[in-house]
């Protein structure tokens, strides 16, 4: 349970928008619960990680 979401803020011309980009359910391939900040690496994505879900429910590191 969780949610990776994207804020674009107000500007002049437009209201701020949240955008849904994925959200995690507890099961073997999304986990759950994220737990760290997300890091963003030197190849661009961003990485986490949950305390649920992941093969035997102990959580996983995630790549987005």
């Amino acid at each position: 349970v969780g949610t990776l979401f994207k804020f674009t803020p107000a500007t002049t011309q437009s209201a701020a928008v949240e955008s849904v980009l994925f959200s995690f359910d507890d099961s073997a391939q999304s986990g759950g619960q994220p737990q760290s900040d997300l890091i963003q690496a030197t190849d661009g994505n961003l990485y986490g990680t949950t305390t649920a879900g992941g093969a035997v429910g102990y959580g996983t590191i995630f790549k987005f």
